[in-house]
């Protein structure tokens, strides 16, 4: 329990939404704060090597709001957000590999070398990490009328997963959707009761609490 060491990082004033995020790799801790900063430290000595703002407001000042998400690494390359954009940044120098002007409303995935968000208009997006082209978009939306031919009405997204090289987005009013990894619908289903946690899998389950605090197991 002893401090090993003190890092001081800026402070907002204003109490906001986003959590401070911490990701690991084996070389490096990255820090993303309620300020926008992201930080990377080298693991052994706790050394910093470089920072980046994503804040979009011009007007640094400890008042502004930073609105991201759960930051995530996969190799070299570091996946963080703003309000606006999606990046791709390299861990060892901090430089932009890639910038999208969409932001998730998910943590993104990343299966082998491609990378799954839901964005907050409620697409279905998928990247190549490698070469940090977009290879679909999907409106969850539309994609849901067109397998109910139904009319196009607006949904709810909850959490997005990957099991067993398929893509899961779960639905606020307790609904799932099966895609597979190229954006094909294959399957509406509803889950016995609303979740009430993050799902987690384990031999080909789904384990997770229910609105009543009770744990639901499903095949």
């Amino acid at each position: 329990g002893e401090i090993l060491k003190l890092i001081p990082t800026e402070e907002t004033i204003i109490k906001n939404q986003f959590v401070n995020s911490l990701s690991l790799n084996e070389n490096y801790l990255f820090f993303l704060n309620t300020y926008g900063s992201l930080y990377t430290f080298q693991k052994n000595d706790m050394k910093l090597l470089w920072f980046l703002n994503l804040n979009q407001s011009t007007d640094l000042d400890p008042n502004n709001l930073f609105l991201g998400n759960q930051i995530t690494n996969h190799q070299n390359t570091i996946f963080a957000s703003n309000s606006r954009s999606f990046y791709g940044i390299n861990a060892d120098n901090g430089s932009v590999i890639f910038k999208y002007d969409f932001s998730p409303s998910t943590q993104p995935l990343v299966i082998s070398d491609y990378l799954f968000l839901i964005s907050k208009n409620n697409y279905l997006i998928s990247i190549n990490i490698k070469n940090g082209k977009l290879i679909y978009s999907y409106d969850l939306n539309q994609k849901i009328a067109d397998f109910l031919n139904s009319k196009k009405r607006k949904a709810n997204f909850k959490k997005l997963a990957l099991l067993n090289n398929k893509i899961f987005v779960y639905l606020e009013n307790s609904y799932f959707l099966k895609f597979d990894l190229y954006g094909k619908l294959e399957i509406i289903d509803k889950l016995p009761s609303k979740l009430n946690s993050d799902p987690i899998y384990l031999s080909k389950k789904i384990i997770f609490l229910n609105k009543k605090n009770k744990i639901v197991v499903i095949n």
